[in-house]
């Protein structure tokens, strides 16, 4: 595994995420989560807070808030 650095920087609802090679953004409070990559892929994410427990589905299909 290399080394990587990565930022994130949260204004109430809304995070950017900045890293050697990334630009991400995202919407949402704990628990549920709509973010896009700097590659353009977005995806839906919900978890169970303070449990380390989460999913991850491609938005493809999926309704986003930062369409």
């Amino acid at each position: 595994m290399g080394l990587h650095y990565r930022k994130s920087v949260k204004l109430d609802l809304f995070r950017v995420s900045i890293g050697k090679s990334v630009l991400g953004f995202s919407v949402g409070g704990r628990g549920f989560r709509d973010s896009e990559s700097s590659r353009g892929r977005k995806y839906n994410n919900s978890s169970i807070p303070g449990t380390g427990v989460g999913y991850r589905k491609s938005a493809s299909s999926c309704l986003v808030l930062l369409t």
